[in-house]
């Protein structure tokens, strides 16, 4: 079980949840010290989670503010790390997604100063990260990518699905369908 802490320095706990006791994390990440490379300071995170990617696995954090990382369980190294800018000011990252090829999808909701809340399409080169694509969407909150369906899930004013079309630097989200179900309410 994956669990993040954001008061007290903010921390990153990993618990085997078969145990009773839940005292002493197998692994754990100090927001404040920080570990093996990663540049940014995590202290205001807003998702972490497991990932696969290439048979690796991975925790891929997402910064409030700070940007994404994906920290590689087998080395205990960070092996991505990005401070996601526009016009020169960090995002406010609420959740992050990798898709199959690498590449990252985040959900930037209070994007005043940046164009306002968006879904962006980042590359995923460490080398040479850049945001592909940013679709204004009010409320986003919630990104995730649905291995069976090969499709975006995105949660914010209004539940919708994307297909990707995976070209490199040329990648895009094409909305697939509008959900509106009867009980949907606002996501912001």
């Amino acid at each position: 079980i994956i669990v993040g802490k954001r008061k007290s320095g903010g921390k990153i706990l990993i618990f085997d949840s078969s145990q009773e006791d839940w005292t002493a994390p197998l692994w754990e990440y100090d927001t404040q010290s920080g570990v093996d490379g990663l540049t940014m300071d995590f202290d205001h995170f807003n998702d972490q989670k497991r990932v696969w990617h290439n048979n690796t696995e991975f925790i891929l954090i997402a910064g409030n503010g700070d940007g994404i990382a994906l920290f590689n369980l087998e080395t205990e190294q960070f092996d991505y790390s990005y401070d996601i800018k526009v016009n020169g000011i960090s995002t406010s990252v609420h959740a992050a997604e990798i898709l199959p090829d690498g590449n990252f999808i985040v959900a930037d909701p209070t994007g005043n100063n940046r164009g306002g809340a968006n879904l962006r399409l980042i590359y995923g080169d460490n080398a040479a990260p850049q945001i592909l694509q940013s679709i204004p969407y009010s409320g986003i909150h919630a990104v995730v990518w649905d291995y069976e369906r090969e499709r975006l899930w995105v949660w914010g004013s209004k539940l919708r699905k994307y297909r990707y079309v995976s070209a490199g630097e040329n990648s895009e989200l094409i909305e697939d369908d509008k959900f509106s179900p009867p009980w949907w309410g606002s996501g912001a």
